[in-house]
């Protein structure tokens, strides 16, 4: 059975939105003991669902390849699809993305789901992947494709600088609520002039306790 929930009907204001409180509020509703993300603009093959069953006997985080003829090109996303093993890379959670993406319901629910400490847009998903991987989860890349079909015609490309920027707030909030020293080498450019040494120092003290 199919169930939708309205975002009123969840006690969240429309205005405050953010697609992780969204899916929080419907993960935390689930039966099942598999979560599945996938934008609403994205389109599955028909052996989706099965495969995603299938995957989840040895892996804990499923995540699918997304096809869009805009972003297809980017350094960040072929480099990540070109790897032979996901469990392999450096930083993998930096990679998570909830357009296509399942994890086990018990694992979710142990990490509190998606974080309410970001309010504007960005690092959500990879906040996700970064408290999956801090449990020793294994993650998985699946050959199957997901088309994205929404948004081409108002997608530009944009530099590494402009996208770090925008997800600033973000960045900063995921460091403070980390201090973790991967997490700052990661988003270094987008934490700005606020982050000076004292922050770099509490990474390193908290990675050392």
């Amino acid at each position: 059975a199919l169930s939708l929930y309205a975002l009123d009907e969840t006690g969240m204001n429309p205005a405050d939105f953010r697609a992780g409180l969204a899916r929080n509020a419907g993960a935390f509703r689930a039966r099942g003991d598999l979560l599945v993300f996938l934008d609403s603009d994205g389109v599955a093959p028909v052996e989706f669902l099965e495969d995603v069953k299938l995957s989840h006997l040895k892996s804990d985080v499923v995540q699918y390849r997304r096809h869009d003829e805009a972003r297809e090109q980017e350094e960040y996303w072929t480099r990540f699809y070109a790897a032979p093993d996901w469990m392999h890379l450096g930083d993998k959670w930096k990679y998570v993305s909830t357009f296509a993406l399942s994890v086990k319901l018990a694992d979710f629910i142990a990490i509190g789901g998606f974080t309410t400490a970001f309010s504007a847009y960005g690092c959500e998903d990879t906040y996700l992947g970064w408290a999956l991987d801090q449990r020793g989860r294994r993650f998985e890349l699946r050959p199957l494709t997901v088309a994205h079909v929404g948004g081409r015609l108002r997608w530009r490309r944009a530099t590494s600088r402009a996208k770090m920027k925008r997800i600033a707030p973000s960045a900063r909030a995921f460091y403070l609520a980390t201090l973790d020293i991967d997490v700052y080498r990661v988003f270094f450019t987008a934490l700005g002039r606020s982050v000076d040494a004292r922050w770099l120092l509490r990474a390193i003290v908290g990675a050392g306790a």
